[in-house]
């Protein structure tokens, strides 16, 4: 690629003016590299027989390698940039395909993949974003056995629900119309759908996060987290249970009781969604008795020795 005296000229003054060297997003780039390579050499994928092709010094070299790329995309050099990012891809998919006859595992060389595309991200200057992906990342990584643990405890009733709500997010919304219709344009389909996702989601919310914490957990967090999706199911199943653990009442009553003081925080939180100059109207009427529940859930937190 040959340029003329003119061109060259154009192009160096344009890297002077937009292309000053981004110190904190190649930073960023590196150390984005570097936590996700600690968390690889610390859970044992870079070392051993079993080893993976990158640990700590590999991920900060190819985040480091992301944010040079994403810097000289952003100054207008964009083919060393493209040339740096296919080697680096292609150096990650050879160490996959290398073992992949005897390991489908594909984890580490996929984070290679996000630290350097994160790198890129923070070198062409979205610093933030970048360091959202790399800390996301390291999370899932570090959380691997509790998100296996997780998977393992959804039931089929759980795994319908969830994609169903998907489908009534995602599919069924986009196509609803917006309206209005009927007298008066009263009738906004998009709309009032949109307020049955709220009420389902929050069901599925409380639904999903009682999964979450298991059973064992104690009766009083059950009853916090199953009031989330109805205090009238979670007050109704720990009246049915007392009936046979009659060692637990006292546990069983004050869960009832945290499900029911969950009542007031979720109208609270539907009133400022829906309605929001409607919530300093409603706020006085509630306060005083979501105070009086939450001071009983509290004094079953201290009394209650339920399992």
């Amino acid at each position: 690629m040959c340029f003329t005296t003119e061109e060259h000229a154009l192009r160096t003054e344009h890297i002077r003016v937009n292309g000053s060297v981004d110190v904190l997003g190649l930073f960023i780039a590196a150390i984005g590299g570097t936590a996700v390579g600690v968390e690889r050499q610390w859970s044992g994928h870079a070392e051993g027989a079993a080893a993976r092709f990158a640990g700590v010094r590999t991920f900060t070299l190819l985040g480091g390698l992301g944010g040079l790329a994403g810097w000289l995309w952003r100054t207008g050099l964009t083919f060393p940039a493209a040339v740096l990012l296919a080697g680096a891809a292609a150096i990650t998919a050879a160490a996959y395909v290398a073992r992949m006859w005897d390991d489908v595992d594909g984890t580490t060389e996929v984070a290679a993949l996000v630290v350097i595309a994160a790198g890129v991200i923070a070198g062409a200057g979205s610093h933030q974003l970048a360091s959202g992906i790399v800390a996301v990342t390291t999370l899932l990584l570090v959380e691997k056995s509790r998100l296996h643990a997780l998977v393992r405890r959804i039931d089929d009733v759980g795994l319908r629900a969830a994609a169903r709500f998907g489908v009534m997010a995602l599919v069924l919304l986009p196509l609803l119309p917006e309206g209005p219709y009927g007298p008066m344009g009263g009738v906004r389909p998009r709309e009032l759908w949109a307020l049955v996702l709220f009420f389902s989601g929050l069901s599925f919310v409380g639904y999903f996060a009682s999964r979450v914490a298991g059973p064992g957990r104690g009766y009083l967090a059950t009853g916090l987290i199953g009031g989330l999706a109805s205090s009238t199911s979670v007050t109704f199943t720990f009246a049915r249970t007392s009936r046979s653990e009659g060692s637990s009442e006292r546990a069983l009553a004050f869960g009832a009781v945290a499900a029911n003081a969950m009542l007031y925080p979720r109208v609270l939180i539907a009133t400022a969604v829906l309605n929001l100059p409607l919530l300093r109207h409603l706020l006085p009427y509630l306060l005083l008795p979501a105070l009086l529940a939450f001071a009983m859930t509290w004094l079953g937190a201290r009394r209650s020795d339920g399992p």
